[in-house]
C-alpha cells in the first residue's frame, strides 16, 4: 500500500461542531499545511459543542477563530483559511492538490457535491456525519486503499436526500460522539500516512460508545461487520 506524505495538506470543510472535534484531534500530527473553509460566524449557542472557540469570538469568522486557537495551542502546522462556504462553483479549486479532504458540513447536498469534487480530482475524502447519539465515517477515493476508488456516496447510501438530513441539530450531539469522531479521522490520517491497511467506501458506525464496519458493496459476500 503506498504512503501519503504530510504535504501539501489538509483540506477541512466545515469548521462547525464536526470541525472542531476534528482539528482538536489534529492538531498534534505532521500535515504540513492545513485549510480552513468555512463560511459561517461564531455565536453564543455554538460553545457548548465547539470547543475552539470562547466568549470572546462571537461574531468572528470561524475560521479566523478556529486559526487564532490552534496557534495559541502549539499548531506547528501551516495554516491558511478561506471564508465562504465550498459549493459547486469553487470545490474544484478548493480540493486540487490536497493529500486529504476532511468533510466536516451537516449538509448531505454539500457532502455529495464534496465527494464528486474530490472523485474527478484524485484525492482522498474522509466524511463524518453525527445525528443524536449516532455518527459516520468513511474513506473515499483513496488510491492506494483497498477496495475501488471510484465508489461514491451515492452507491453506498441510495435514494434521494431527505429534508431532516440538511438540518441536524449538534446541541442534540453529545461531546462524547463528536470527540469520537474526531479521534476516528485522526486515526484514519495516520493509518494512510503510514500504509495501514484502510478500505475506501467502508462505512463507520457510532452508536453510543461502540463502533461498527459495514464493508463497501463490492466485499460484502465475503466481509463481515466487526463492532468494537
Amino acid at each position: 500500500m503506498s504512503v501519503i506524505t504530510p504535504a501539501p495538506g489538509i483540506l477541512v470543510i466545515g469548521i462547525g461542531a464536526i470541525g472542531n472535534a476534528v482539528l482538536s484531534a489534529l492538531q498534534h500530527r505532521q500535515m504540513g499545511s492545513l485549510t480552513l473553509v468555512d463560511g459561517d460566524t461564531v455565536t453564543a449557542h455554538n460553545l457548548s459543542r465547539q470547543p475552539l472557540f470562547s466568549l470572546a469570538d462571537i461574531g468572528a469568522l470561524k475560521v479566523d477563530a478556529a486559526r487564532a486557537a490552534l496557534m495559541r495551542s502549539g499548531h506547528e502546522a501551516r495554516i491558511h483559511v478561506r471564508s465562504g462556504f465550498a459549493d459547486r462553483d469553487n470545490l474544484a479549486a478548493l480540493v486540487q492538490g490536497r493529500s486529504l479532504v476532511v468533510d466536516c458540513t451537516d449538509d448531505a447536498h454539500a457532502k455529495h457535491a464534496i465527494d464528486r469534487a474530490c472523485l474527478e480530482a484524485d484525492v482522498p475524502l474522509i466524511s463524518a456525519a453525527v445525528h443524536g447519539a449516532e455518527a459516520q465515517v468513511m474513506l473515499l477515493h483513496a488510491s492506494g486503499a483497498m477496495g475501488d476508488p471510484a465508489i461514491t456516496r451515492e452507491h453506498l447510501f441510495c435514494g434521494k436526500i431527505g429534508p431532516g438530513q440538511d438540518d441536524c441539530d449538534m446541541r442534540r450531539v453529545p461531546l462524547s460522539v463528536l470527540t469520537a469522531v474526531g479521534q476516528r479521522i485522526a486515526t484514519l490520517w495516520d493509518d494512510l500516512r503510514f500504509g495501514r491497511p484502510v478500505i475506501n467506501g467502508r462505512v463507520e458506525l457510532l452508536h453510543g460508545d461502540r463502533w461498527t464496519t459495514i464493508a463497501p458493496p463490492e466485499l460484502r459476500a465475503s466481509a463481515w461487520t466487526r463492532s468494537y
